[in-house]
């Protein structure tokens, strides 16, 4: 293969002749193009509109799962709701209030008796509502009411029984009062009105009977207990009074009051010199700490004004200050072991040490000072203690006296209390007893909605909630790449197209789509690929693209064989290299041999050759039936970076540059291999291969920034297998479908000649 020319200049037109073997290739002009349109991505910011559209595109995207997740919870929702009958609601009305009890204890609307009647009429609430008082119902009713009751709650797991009848009492029959009043409302369920009416009327007679039971045995017991009373109170007077006889002649107790003034007027005495005391005691304390923090800081601690007044020390002071000026004149005259500096030195410490002294016995006369106000405070209140013992005394005896009469006259109060209390038992016992009254018989009680709308609500509610917290949550929890992300937006890329999933096709057909026109939308979805590279490319043609994906199974060798059709339908010169040393694929997708290719070639040492790229060449060319050339990988090798470095590789793609107009190259996973980013380096643009829900975003943006390093960098991503539903708007091509049910040609196409 010789080369003429080194190639164009972006944005010129330039020939290019290239002899292949022995004849000339037929000579082409490359096409004028301009750069294209710079897009201008959208704010970050998202209005209601964009945050209700994101929704929406979530709901498309994820409906299965919600829906399954909404049926789920609506079957449970509904399960537990309609799993038991759905029940009648009965109630009746009881007031609790007497008709002789209004005759004869007419309220006197003190706060007092308000409490009392709150507090009955909460004792009310609690027997009703008590144990015993629930055994009293249970064996109250009929074996056929019983029956009645229990028939459609019974089942063979829980057949009839006193313990699930009694279960079902307590669960079915509700008593509530209402605020600050005193009515009771018994409310009954059952699924039967009937028997829902008979057993709010059964509970309000029998709670009636069972009330008036207890308030005659209880009024009986009440006379009895308060006879009994009565007679030991009058028992406990009469010893009472004789013991405060006896004690007033023992001690002579007729006045205590004026020896309890004279022992209050010493007590006081005592108490004003104690406080004098108390005072001296805190000065001295306080001019002794204060002395020895001075003392522990200098030995002649001349600041504290206490000790520096006792006896002759400011005298002393002097005459050493004045021992201290005349050796400082003279030392200007005289040496240190001068006779006079010695006899001034010897001086100033006798005086010094006399000082010392002084201070000394000032600290400890302080501190005696300060010994004997304390030993003064304790004798006084020592005296302090024994006067007011003797007043303590003389009260005890005053009050010991005066308690026996109090006591005497509190009992004599209590005991005319209980024989009042004694004559009203006696008239309530002859009485009959009207506690309580019932106002209204058991009725029907019909709700403003029925309960099966209400039901439905609730489970089409939990069904509704459901729906929309599993879309959002998956939605929230994957960090893959979805149809529900603006992806622009994410990635700062141009979304080339979205290619729907190929469920219709068969396997072996996915990487003949467009030469085989397997189905028109798919074949349309590829177009506008195909056509969006070269709006948004700033190369001109020849160009030369890597297809790659972040990960295996992302369709990456099938888009790039559907690609490379696509660009020879539109009648550029294509050839499709399969790069993927690692695990090439597109000798089995186009069924041709492996046995030769570019493996084989770099394995013989790059040999030029001038039938290189000729069918019989080393590198096993194969013109496919609609024109496109494939190279084929020629084997697999574990370790190509060694092959993909060398500089005779990347000679060999300015030479397919040359002579293809387009040349795609099939690689191993970016996100796998480093493969796809040797090969960018001898190419101008890469296709990013992404499918649903497959790589995580973080690594395809490790993958975009990789081959912006590189001559290739990422052109745009190629959205793979996306739902067509649930896909973002601008990016969705569900619009083909309906145009291919008008778009249906009479005979199929005749598949397009090979190129020469």
């Amino acid at each position: 293969m010789n080369l003429t020319d080194k190639g164009p200049s972006p944005g010129s037109r330039a020939k290019v002749t290239i002899t292949d073997g022995a004849e000339p290739s037929a000579v082409r002009t490359a096409v004028p193009w301009a750069p294209a349109p710079v897009v201008v991505s959208p704010p970050d910011t998202l209005g209601p509109r964009e945050i209700i559209r994101l929704c929406l595109v979530i709901f498309r995207s994820r409906w299965p799962l919600g829906l399954l997740a909404a049926v789920v919870i609506a079957a449970g929702a509904g399960y537990l709701l309609f799993r038991h009958p759905l029940e009648a609601t009965a109630q009746t009305t009881l007031l609790a209030q007497s008709t002789f009890d209004q005759i004869l204890n007419p309220t006197t609307g003190s706060q007092v008796e308000l409490d009392r009647q709150e507090d009955a009429l909460k004792n009310h609430l609690s027997m009703m509502t008590s144990r015993r008082f629930q055994q009293t119902l249970v064996a109250s009713f009929s074996p056929e009411e019983s029956a009645a009751i229990q028939r459609p709650y019974a089942s063979r797991r829980h057949p009839q029984s006193p313990e699930l009848f009694a279960g079902l009492l307590a669960k079915k029959i509700k008593v509530d009062r209402e605020r600050e009043r005193a009515f009771f409302t018994v409310t009954a369920k059952h699924p039967s009105p009937d028997v829902a009416m008979m057993m709010a009327d059964h509970f309000a007679s029998t709670y009636l009977r069972f009330v008036q039971n207890e308030l005659h045995g209880a009024t009986q017991k009440a006379s009895e207990v308060l006879r009994k009373q009565a007679g030991e109170l009058s028992e406990t007077i009469v010893a009472l009074e004789k013991e405060s006889l006896e004690y007033r002649r023992k001690y002579n107790l007729i006045s205590v009051e004026a020896n309890q003034d004279m022992l209050n007027e010493q007590l006081k005495s005592l108490h004003e010199a104690l406080s004098d005391v108390r005072i001296k005691q805190l000065q001295l304390d306080a001019q002794v700490a204060r002395a020895r923090e001075d003392l522990a800081q200098s030995p002649l601690p001349y600041s504290n004004p206490t000790l520096a007044a006792y006896g002759h020390n400011q005298t002393q002071w002097q005459e050493l200050e004045t021992l201290k000026n005349q050796r400082a004149i003279a030392a200007g005259s005289f040496g240190p072991n001068h006779a006079k500096m010695r006899e001034l030195d010897r001086s100033v410490a006798a005086e010094e040490e006399s000082l010392r002294r002084n201070f000394s016995l000032a600290f400890e006369d302080l501190r005696t000072q300060a010994e004997l106000a304390a030993n003064s405070a304790g004798k006084l209140e020592a005296e302090i203690a024994r006067t007011f013992n003797k007043s303590l005394e003389l009260n005890e005896l005053a009050g010991h006296f005066n308690a026996l009469g109090q006591t005497i006259e509190s009992k004599r109060k209590t005991l005319d209390l209980l024989l009042q209390q004694l004559d009203k038992t006696s008239i309530d016992t002859q009485l009959p007893v009207d506690v309580l009254r019932i106002i209204d018989p058991a009725y029907v009680v019909y709700p403003l909605i029925p309960l099966k709308v209400i039901y439905a609500a609730i489970v089409a509610l939990c069904a509704g909630a459901a729906f929309f917290v599993t879309t959002v949550s998956l939605n929230f929890f994957d960090r893959t790449v979805t149809a529900s992300m603006d992806l622009e937006r994410r990635f700062g890329l141009r979304v080339l197209g979205a290619i729907p999933k190929l469920g219709k096709t068969r396997k072996v057909e996915r990487a003949h789509v467009v030469r085989d026109k397997v189905v028109l939308p798919y074949v349309e979805a590829f177009l506008t690929v195909a056509n969006q590279i070269d709006l948004v490319s700033l190369k001109p043609f020849p160009k030369r693209i890597v297809v790659t994906s972040a990960l295996p199974g992302e369709g990456k060798s099938t888009a790039a064989s559907n690609l490379a059709a696509t660009f020879t339908r539109l009648g550029w010169k294509t050839v499709l290299v399969d790069g993927d040393f690692q695990r090439p694929a597109q000798h089995g997708m186009h069924r041709t041999k492996n046995d030769r290719g570019l493996i084989t070639w770099a394995e013989g040492g790059f040999k030029p050759s001038p039938d290189l790229l000729s069918p019989d060449g080393p590198l096993g060319l194969t013109v496919l039936p609609d024109g496109t050339s494939l190279i084929p990988a020629g084997g697999t090798d574990v370790q190509p970076s060694r092959y993909l470095v060398a500089p005779p590789m990347t000679e060999f793609f300015d030479q397919l540059g040359w002579k293809f107009d387009v040349v795609v190259v099939d690689t191993p996973p970016a996100g796998l291999f480093q493969d796809a980013l040797i090969l960018a380096r001898s190419c101008e643009e890469t296709v990013l291969v992404v499918k649903e829900g497959r790589a995580a975003a973080t690594l395809v943006d490790r993958i975009i920034v990789d081959f912006a390093r590189t001559n290739a960098p990422v052109l745009g991503l190629l959205l793979n297998c996306f739902r067509l539903a649930g896909t973002d708007a601008p990016f969705a091509y569900g619009h083909h479908g309906a145009a291919a049910k008008y778009y249906k040609p009479k005979r199929k196409l005749p598949p397009l000649a090979a190129s020469a």
